[in-house]
């Protein structure tokens, strides 16, 4: 089988924090954090979501000087008789 190519765009349409929210809706909120990610530190925007009614919570730091934008992510997620924890982070790029 041959080898196949997949090309990812690097920027993101970004969600704004500021839109309407009805009482059921994500939860969202933002802030400014320095992380250490790929051997450099990087000044990021935190943007920190909570479903209700779901017991799931994110968080996920973002650089607009990174492809794709994101650093890191940590997401909890809970339910009875279960958990799921997930993270990742960037541990290395080749600016083009």
């Amino acid at each position: 089988m041959p080898p196949t190519k997949r090309e990812i765009p690097a920027k993101i349409k970004k969600i704004d924090p500021a839109a309407t929210q009805t009482a059921d809706a994500l939860t969202i909120e933002t802030a400014k954090e320095n992380i250490e990610a790929a051997g450099k530190t990087y000044s990021c925007t935190t943007t920190t979501s909570d479903a209700s009614g779901l017991i799931t919570k994110s968080v996920v730091w973002t650089c607009d000087d990174i492809p794709g934008t994101m650093a890191k992510s940590d997401a909890k997620s809970t339910r009875p008789n279960l958990a799921i924890s997930s993270k990742a982070i960037l541990i290395d790029f080749q600016p083009q």
